[in-house]
């Protein structure tokens, strides 16, 4: 007896069914999968009737680390952490049902919005280092922070999302592996291998992009991305409020290439976040 005929990524289209989800719309189409809004035929009084789908394109390589995210994230709940439901599979095709983010990604809203004042960016990192020290205190590291995976719900909290390469740091602190987006990797991660401080780095490296609407480390001609990232220093940051001033004491050292130089992690980037100027 043959089982249910397998679909296709490329296949689907709005009204599809998919699991216990109907796919509404297209949220976002990217290298490695796409990202629909479906609704949950099936929700339960409490439950979020609307959630984004995340469907891979390598569904051979990819469904492995999809069902592994659900399982890390479990006892990471937190209000600045994107919720994952579940990871299943339907008619041969894996997919993870996570949290809807209605307000987009911060690359989303800065296409759109070129930068952020310093004051909105203190937020944002106040925001996101909650959940992120919260991860850090798990033992987790997050190993891909960058623009695309801080996203914005109804209200316009900002929440880190996509633990899909996210690992638990090893007796050394260590967590090793060459995942991650090249762009946002610290100068040690380049070399696979990830710390907390890196995730400091990644971080502080967004945080950059969004006060001063560049990003810092666009190869020249003579220089690969690498050769940027591990030599050329982060222009310094003018100080014209109070909020530029405490940016621009906190992103230098978050973007140190030793990565001993830096904030250890979240937590302690927080503290420093938190703390009266002197």
């Amino acid at each position: 007896m043959s089982g249910s005929p397998k679909t296709s990524p490329s296949s689907l289209e709005p009204g599809a069914a998919v699991g216990k989800f109907r796919l509404e719309r297209l949220l976002g189409k990217g290298g490695c999968g796409d990202v629909w809004l479906a609704r949950n035929t099936f929700a339960l009084p409490g439950e979020d009737e609307h959630v984004a789908l995340k469907i891979p394109h390598r569904q051979a390589a990819d469904h492995l680390r999809l069902l592994a995210e659900p399982k890390l994230l479990k006892n990471l709940a937190h209000p600045n952490i994107v919720r994952v439901f579940l990871a299943d599979k339907s008619a041969g095709m894996f997919y993870v049902a996570m949290e809807y983010m209605p307000g987009g990604n911060l690359r989303e809203v800065l296409q759109r919005e070129v930068r952020f004042s310093a004051q909105r960016v203190v937020s944002l990192a106040r925001q996101v280092l909650q959940g992120l020290a919260h991860a850090h205190h798990a033992r987790v590291v997050h190993r891909d922070v960058k623009p695309d995976n801080v996203f914005f719900d109804a209200t316009g909290t900002a929440k880190i999302g996509d633990f899909g390469i996210a690992r638990e740091v090893e007796a050394n602190g260590q967590a090793m592996g060459t995942g991650g987006s090249r762009a946002y990797k610290a100068p040690e991660q380049l070399q696979g291998v990830a710390t907390p401080a890196s995730d400091v780095w990644a971080l502080g490296l967004t945080l950059y992009e969004a006060v001063t609407g560049r990003y810092p480390f666009v190869p020249t001609r003579t220089e690969t991305l690498e050769t940027a990232i591990c030599h050329r220093d982060v222009p310094p940051l003018p100080a014209w409020d109070e909020a530029s001033a405490l940016l621009g004491r906190l992103l230098p050292r978050c973007l140190q290439r030793d990565p001993v130089a830096r904030f250890a992690d979240a937590t302690v980037l927080l503290a420093a976040l938190e703390a009266p100027a002197a």
